[in-house]
């Protein structure tokens, strides 16, 4: 038992080691995700005839950003679409990226892939989890709470849905890219349990940065 706890660990060491690198892009990566989340706010306010009046995507303390409007009188538009369009932004990168994995495994450095998965999967779920745990834990005004008002039980089923399909998915995805140096079922199931209980603390007892 205590054999197979101590190779559960280093696999998951050996997994996560390799992940140190990309702190070098923490910035700057946050940045540039802060940045493509306000600009699909941005597309859809002005894909639906609107003006943006302000754009900010550098985090204030508060928020991570946000981005102000305003229509002319008269144009019926949908802040439901404003207000969820970086998350299905997201869902569609990921989902992209879950789609080429086999392609990615055979055909990218071992060091670009890994960079696709860790910016073009576990970043834009991320994403979507920094607005989804505040909005079902404490109501939060965010763009869920925008999109769709006070949080109910569908809304909690509906969002754990999704990070259960995330999770599972993330196995395969993860098999494909790295190959080799992939982990297994079970140092897998541990780790994605441990993240999810990391972000769900931080964002959840911490001061999360919301976005507008």
């Amino acid at each position: 038992m205590i054999a197979r706890l101590s190779s559960i660990c280093s696999e998951i060491w050996r997994f996560a080691r390799f992940q140190l690198w990309h702190l070098l892009l923490l910035v700057p990566g946050a940045l540039a995700v802060t940045y493509v989340h306000e600009k699909a706010h941005a597309w859809a306010v002005i894909r639906q005839g609107g003006r943006v009046t302000e754009f900010v995507w550098v985090p204030d303390g508060e928020l991570w950003g946000h981005v102000s409007y305003e229509f002319p009188l008269g144009v019926d538009y949908s802040p439901f679409a404003i207000s969820i369009a970086p998350y299905v932004l997201w869902l569609v990168v990921a989902l992209t990226v879950a789609v080429l994995a086999p392609l990615l495994g055979r055909f990218l450095p071992l060091w670009c892939r890994s960079t696709v998965f860790v910016w073009g999967y576990i970043v834009p779920l991320a994403d979507i989890a920094n607005a989804a745990f505040p909005f079902l834990v404490s109501g939060a005004h965010n763009d869920l709470h925008r999109a769709f008002g006070e949080p109910a039980m569908v809304h909690g089923i509906a969002i754990a849905g999704l990070g259960l399909v995330a999770c599972l998915m993330g196995y395969p995805v993860q098999r494909w890219i790295y190959r080799e140096r992939s982990l297994g079922w079970i140092p897998y199931g541990v780790l994605a349990a441990l993240t999810l209980v990391a972000i769900a603390g931080i964002l959840s007892f911490g001061v999360p940065l919301g976005t507008g």
